[in-house]
């Protein structure tokens, strides 16, 4: 078998289709997540943040109606922004302990 077809298919998905199926599995293991009190990242996160086309699409198909999923879509992309942020800061303060010990030296 094809590495192609061991994906479900996903991959013969047109992108508005991948868009629909991401929509909805972030959005029913979201709510599992809550569920379940589990603090695991949420998948979609990355989309959310970084694909704006994606987030776009939500948009225009009305967060296809799911129950407070334009709440959830903007949590997610909240806490992702956070986490994007203090990662992008513990970096940049590594990088300037480490130019000044190179200084000091």
């Amino acid at each position: 078998m094809e590495p192609k077809t061991l994906m479900l298919g996903i991959s013969t998905l047109q992108k508005k289709e991948r868009y629909k199926a991401a929509a909805y599995f972030g959005y029913y293991l979201y709510k599992l997540r809550a569920k379940y009190k589990e603090t695991n990242p949420i998948f979609f996160a990355h989309e959310l943040y970084y694909n704006k086309n994606f987030y776009k699409y939500l948009y225009e198909q009305k967060y296809f109606n799911l129950p407070k999923f334009k709440e959830i879509c903007d949590s997610v992309y909240e806490e992702y922004d956070i986490d994007v942020k203090t990662y992008l800061n513990s970096i940049g303060n590594k990088k300037s302990k480490r130019n000044k010990n190179i200084y000091l030296i």
